[in-house]
């Protein structure tokens, strides 16, 4: 499975020679594509990078709540 950055390199090339066949419309809306796929991307890594922080702030609580018992 490719990387988000590999398949978004891939596209930009898809949309370079596409835009040598076609019209502009066709290039800006290619473009415009590849900038939201490059925005949701960064905030996929974002939101997975505060699950993981999520999850970890709950093991740690269930450590202390379990200490806490003891």
């Amino acid at each position: 499975m490719k990387s988000i950055e590999e398949q978004l390199n891939e596209y930009k090339e898809r949309a370079d020679s596409v835009s040598r066949e076609s019209g502009e419309a066709v290039q800006a809306f290619a473009l415009e594509l590849i900038g939201e796929i490059e925005r949701l991307a960064v905030e996929n890594k974002r939101l997975r990078k505060a699950l993981a922080q999520s999850a970890d702030r709950r093991y740690e609580s269930t450590k202390l709540r379990d200490a806490l018992r003891e």
